[in-house]
């Protein structure tokens, strides 16, 4: 994870989550050894003001940044390497702190114990910015990370307050603050809520204002809270099916809208539609069905298929969900259709037909004859050994002692 090429930028979100992974396995061996040479390695780039590897303490800083966001190294590493450029804000320091700057000074900045910190470093970069006669580039850089970390308030934005219907409200704070993942009574409670609501009035809309702030407290910034929202919607789905599929749906839809409009800043919310899908599954309000022809349509999306390969696969779908014949054992003819066979299996179910199955079980029978025949010649030598028979449809053993002759014939019997 450390030997990251220095020209591939592009590969630092994707080690940091994988470390992320695999810190949760291995909280000792991975992050704070990675961690610790990072934070090395940028002291030691830091050092000599000559060097002109820049690529590398590039690489260096968004690489810490990444970590923090992921929160595998902790975020003191990160103030105490920007608290090391702004001691030198000359040179390449500008850049690296600028590029740490836009990598996690957002993320600093809106988490709460690291916040007073991180705006104090800004307010002395932008004094240190006005008292030095610094050049464009460096001021277009520090101006950048600047905004990149607090954006410019627009007033007419924020003066706009948006008034919501009072069922609307009453259910934005239902979902998205009295919930709970953790207080059983509390889901209990936002259940009979909104069973209340008025389901039967058609301009209030219920179903579709419910469904609409369930996936909102999925995805805003509270997916812990996902678990909770589940147990809402399956005490739902006794008194209203309809909420449970509009929910579905609408997973389904945003899933869909992810795929056609692929996007950076989208990739976060498209793996969390995903694993909601998954804990639907897993809560019975999505049954397999929809699972595996999400992945199909995961594989086959965004290429075309070739005609041939289709026509193939389709003949070998109809050949598959073929109409078989079982038979019972009261000897009765059973039509079964084969509709679970996914195209790509070579499995063909056969009937056995009944002359066959008559011709192997009298040939059982036969050879259990000469057994018990064997066995009562030779009586007077083991008498006193049990003999166990094995059922011809199972492992279920019945039978007594050998010196029973002519008694209990198990398998005449009906």
């Amino acid at each position: 994870l450390f030997l990251v090429p220095r020209t591939r930028l592009d590969l630092l979100p994707q080690y940091s989550r994988f470390a992320a992974i695999l810190d949760r396995v291995f909280p000792a061996d991975i992050a704070p050894p990675l961690t610790t040479e990072l934070e090395q390695q940028f002291h030691g780039l830091a050092r000599w003001k000559k060097n002109h590897n820049l690529e590398g303490r590039l690489k260096n800083a968004r690489f810490i940044g990444e970590l923090t966001k992921f929160r595998v190294a902790p975020p003191i590493v990160a103030l105490r390497c920007l608290k090391r450029c702004l001691d030198d804000f000359t040179g390449y320091n500008i850049d690296v702190a600028c590029c740490l700057l836009e990598c996690c000074g957002r993320y600093l900045y809106r988490t709460k114990h690291t916040r007073a910190r991180i705006a104090n470093l800004m307010d002395t970069m932008m004094r240190i910015r006005k008292a030095r006669n610094l050049d464009e580039r460096s001021v277009a850089l520090i101006k950048s990370a600047f905004f990149m970390v607090i954006p410019p308030q627009n007033s007419s934005r924020k003066n706009q307050i948006k008034i919501l219907p009072p069922v609307e409200a009453y259910l934005k704070h239902l979902l998205m603050v009295k919930l709970s993942p953790d207080d059983e009574s509390t889901i209990a409670f936002v259940a009979k809520q909104l069973q209340r609501l008025p389901w039967n009035d058609p301009t209030k809309n219920c179903g579709y204002l419910v469904c609409k702030y369930m996936l909102k407290a999925c995805r805003k910034g509270r997916y812990g809270v996902v678990n909770a929202v589940l147990d809402v919607a399956s005490s739902l789905k006794k008194t209203r099916r309809d909420v449970a599929v509009r929910f579905t749906d609408s997973v389904l839809e945003e899933l869909q809208w992810s795929m056609e409009n692929p996007s950076f800043r989208d990739q976060q919310r498209a793996i969390q539609l995903s694993r909601l899908l998954g804990v639907m599954h897993g809560s019975a309000l999505v049954p397999s069905s929809v699972v595996f022809e999400q992945l199909y349509h995961f594989i086959n999306f965004g290429h075309k298929i070739p005609k041939a390969l289709l026509e193939a696969s389709e003949k070998q779908w109809k050949d598959d969900n073929t109409t078989t014949t079982t038979t019972s054992e009261d000897g009765t003819n059973n039509n079964a259709v084969n509709t679970n066979i996914p195209s790509t299996s070579n499995l063909v179910i056969r009937a056995i037909p009944e002359e066959d199955e008559t011709q192997d079980q009298d040939e059982h029978n036969n050879n259990n004859n000469n057994k018990r025949g064997n066995h009562q010649h030779h009586g007077g030598e083991e008498e006193t050994e049990g003999w166990d028979y094995t059922s011809y449809f199972g492992n279920e053993k019945t039978g007594g002692d050998a010196g029973g002759a002519g008694g209990f014939n198990w398998w005449d019997q009906s």
